[in-house]
């Protein structure tokens, strides 16, 4: 009798460790249910101001892995933005395009071409003698004579690229592309130039080519080197072109 008891004990053991390892039918039910799908929010969103692509860019970082953004225009061929992602980074985007596609900045520029030289010469202008940022230049490349060659002035907006032509007979171009930078509640002007003889086919090589950071309400000097002309010793003496600008914020 007792090796049978035995053996039904050994029996029992192993129906209660496989009832207690084996999972329920609602845990194995559980265990291969799909996950369920992210909650997601859509958004359309208008753009006034701001290119599309630039603000594309910006939003990448803030798009999750199943979000998608994607441009179209509204019954008024206006661009606006459809967006498709979590509600908080649908959130973060939304308050990125507020900071963002804001009006631009409209910007003032004044425009002096002068031509400096080491000679004195009788057409020299009396009131550049005088200018207070041609100070500097008078020292350092011993300019003693200045004639105004031209001004004008245009208006832009902030990342829009204006041309100006300059000159007696318009034979030089410039342009400039300025944003707005601010530090604090200082604002500056950061502006593309480009300098050089204008074209009417193609651009030549430009004489001068620089980012340039203005305050705004200051003259700020940019000088090009003239190559000297031999020919013209005497008459001609380490002649010089020089760009006077200024700009100031329109707001």
């Amino acid at each position: 009798m007792t090796p049978r008891i035995a053996a039904r004990g050994i029996g029992w053991a192993i129906f209660l460790a496989f009832a207690l390892t084996a999972p329920s039918g609602s845990d194995a039910g559980q265990a291969g249910a799909p996950k369920p799908a992210p909650e997601m929010r859509q958004e359309i969103v208008p753009l006034k101001y701001i290119d599309a692509a630039d603000m594309l860019l910006m939003l990448e970082h803030d798009r999750g892995p199943n979000g998608s953004i994607s441009v179209t225009r509204d019954s008024s061929r206006n661009t606006v933005l459809l967006i498709r992602d979590a509600p908080a980074n649908i959130d973060r985007m939304l308050a990125l395009i507020k900071k963002m596609d804001v009006r631009p900045a409209e910007v003032l520029f004044t425009i002096d071409l002068i031509s400096g030289t080491s000679a004195v010469e009788a057409a020299a202008d009396p009131r550049l003698a005088d200018e207070p940022a041609l100070k500097d230049l008078r020292k350092l490349m011993g300019l003693k004579s200045f004639a105004l060659i031209g001004s004008s002035s245009v208006r832009t907006s902030e990342r829009e690229t204006a041309q100006v032509t300059l000159g007696r007979s318009g034979e030089y171009g410039l342009s400039l592309k300025p944003r707005v930078v601010k530090s604090g509640k200082e604002e500056r002007i950061q502006s593309e130039i480009r300098f050089g003889y204008s074209s009417a086919d193609q651009p030549p090589p430009a004489l001068i080519e620089s980012v340039l950071t203005l305050t705004p309400g200051e003259k700020t000097v940019v000088g090009v080197s003239k190559p000297h002309d031999p020919s013209q010793a005497g008459v001609e003496q380490d002649r010089g072109l020089i760009l006077l600008i200024s700009a100031i914020l329109i707001k």
